[in-house]
């Protein structure tokens, strides 16, 4: 009897051997090699948004030497102007571009555009004055709106004149002559 417990206690156990052997195969194919892929697939994305960042934090860095660096650009930007820019260069350089701002806001054509700096200060007014003479064409709303703007932004603007017209392509063409004042 003694080997037949033996037998059967090897079976019990050769069974309980294979059942944790299924067991362990069924737990590594249903938990331990879906975990695995997974953390494959995150190391793998982990890996990529990486390769995405870097750059971005060295722009990041050059953007925050940019900043540090900006204050005294200005200031050295302002030196410059002042130092090899003369004052009259800076007036035609405002108005410039503040025609061409209102025209591209306004949605008008420039046809023609002129300056006139003043030659000769002779009143005690501090400002001094740059004459625009304007032509540009499109819709009447827009040349309206156009005329409208530069009147009432914020440079200080004096219309002297004004005129509508029909233009060479049968549209409606503005001619009109301001006066900018800036300081000298």
């Amino acid at each position: 009897m003694t080997i037949n417990r033996r037998k059967l206690l090897t079976h019990v156990l050769e069974a309980l051997a294979a059942t944790l052997v299924i067991g362990d195969v069924a737990l590594y194919f249903a938990v331990l090699r879906p975990l695995q892929d997974r953390v494959r697939e995150e190391q793998e994305h982990h890996r990529q948004a990486r390769v995405i960042l870097t750059p971005e934090e060295k722009r990041v860095e050059r953007l925050d030497q940019y900043d540090k660096e900006l204050p005294t650009a200005k200031d050295q930007i302002g030196a410059f102007l002042d130092k090899h820019v003369p004052p009259r260069h800076q007036q035609y350089s405002t108005a410039d571009k503040l025609v061409a701002d209102l025209s591209e806001k306004s949605g008008v054509q420039l046809t023609a555009l002129g300056y006139r700096a003043e030659t000769e200060h002779k009143n005690p007014n501090p400002l001094r004055w740059l004459r625009i003479e304007v032509t540009a064409e499109g819709e009447f709303k827009n040349l309206m709106d156009f005329a409208h703007q530069l009147e009432c932004g914020d440079d200080f603007m004096l219309i002297r004149y004004v005129s509508f017209d029909t233009g060479d392509r049968g549209q409606p063409n503005l001619r009109l002559a301001a006066d900018l004042y800036v300081a000298p």
